[in-house]
């Protein structure tokens, strides 16, 4: 665990984008994967996922750039690009 804020944890990861040509191997990425375990409080995690339309606005090279959300029946993640994390 990276750390905690707010809504959730922060965790380190490795995002491995697909390749199509069989001989290339995954680009790997390390990333910050930032999880709100209950999403069930319906009003945060509607701010959470406010948090992450605002940072998704953003481009520059001291903010962090949203890759990705995903949204399960239990949780929110939102998928951070973290460069330097190690």
């Amino acid at each position: 665990m990276l750390g905690q804020g707010a809504f959730g944890q922060v965790y380190k990861g490795v995002w491995c984008q697909a390749v199509i040509e069989h001989d290339k191997k995954p680009a790997e990425e390390e990333v910050a994967i930032k999880i709100m375990e209950d999403a069930r409080n319906e009003e945060d995690g509607i701010k959470f996922l406010q948090e992450a339309v605002i940072m998704g606005q953003f481009d520059h090279p001291n903010i962090v750039k949203i890759m990705g959300v995903m949204i399960t029946d239990v949780e929110v993640s939102v998928l951070l690009n973290q460069p330097g994390l190690a």
